[in-house]
This record gives C-alpha cells, sequence and structure tokens, in this order.
C-alpha cells in the first residue's frame, strides 16, 4: 500500500499562477535585456522611479507669499481639476504637455527671473510636480521647489482661491 500525498486543487491552482508569474518576469526581463535600448528597470532614476526633488513647507510657502518675494507657482494638474480652484497668480503648464507648455509659454526667460519655482499638483501623493521639477532642473533651473501636499496643502494655507481657466 503506497500512501501517495497529493497537494490540494486549490495549492496547485497556486503554484502554476506563481509559475506562470515568474516565467513571464523571466522572459520580460530577458526580452528588455536584448533590446538594442533597454529600459533601465533597477536604476533608482529609472523611467518607473519617483523623482525626489526638493519641497518647500507650507509655512516657507506662505512666508514667501506674506513678504512678497518673487516666485512662479506653476501648477501642474489637469484642466479641469485647474478650472476647479487655484492659486491666482499660478500658471497652469499641465504635466501631461509640461515640455511641450513649456516652450510655447516661453517659461525658461519667465522662470529664470524668478527667486524661487514652486510647483504643485494635487498631494502629495501625486508624482507629477516632481517630475516637472526634474524636468526644470534639467531644462537648468536650479531654484525649483514642490510644494509640500501640493493643492490639499495650499488649501490649508487660507491664501487666496480662484476658479476658471
Amino acid at each position: 500500500m503506497e500512501n501517495k500525498m497529493t497537494a490540494p486543487p486549490v495549492v496547485r491552482d497556486l503554484l502554476r499562477a506563481g509559475t506562470i508569474l515568474l516565467g513571464s518576469c523571466v522572459i520580460g526581463l530577458a526580452v528588455n535585456a536584448g533590446r538594442p535600448a533597454p529600459l533601465a528597470i533597477f536604476d533608482p532614476h529609472g523611467p518607473g522611479a519617483l523623482p525626489d526633488e526638493p519641497h518647500i513647507s507650507l509655512d516657507a510657502f506662505k512666508e514667501l507669499v506674506h513678504l512678497q518675494k518673487y516666485y512662479i507657482l506653476l501648477d501642474v494638474r489637469p484642466d479641469d481639476t485647474f478650472a476647479h480652484g487655484h492659486a491666482p497668480a499660478a500658471v497652469h503648464v499641465p504635466e501631461t504637455s509640461f515640455l511641450e507648455s513649456y516652450q510655447q509659454q516661453n517659461l525658461a526667460s519667465l522662470l529664470k527671473t524668478a527667486g524661487v519655482v514652486v510647483v504643485l499638483c494635487d498631494s502629495s501623493e501625486c508624482p507629477s510636480a516632481d517630475r516637472a521639477a526634474k524636468d526644470l532642473r534639467e531644462l537648468g533651473h536650479t531654484n525649483v521647489r514642490v510644494l509640500e501636499d501640493g493643492w490639499r496643502g495650499y488649501l490649508r494655507t487660507g491664501l487666496p482661491i480662484e476658479s476658471g481657466p
């Protein structure tokens, strides 16, 4: 009498799914490695990495506003979100077309005159402001900061808000 133990169906299905997933990952990594210009998957600054740009606290931003220091606020949220509410002096440059808008609006010369360029998106969970700030640094702007907690943070400052395009 042979005592043969077999795994329950659920365990077998999980093992199959895990094997398929592992195999897919190996194939994907092999295909990427074989490309003429492979994606830098494991590079901390590669395509999937979130930039970690310098931030400005809400208190420091409020001080900039109240002391009337020359700053430029770039709002990189989508058009509809921006239209629902934004800072009165914000320059709207949607992140989805950031570099295109940067050129069309001739932001290079405008931003070079600012003491500080403050970039915001919806909240601290939104990576758009960090990506835009990174793009600005790569374009030669060194005085760039991301507003802590983005639009949500701005709302907490009590500073003026307007709506419309």
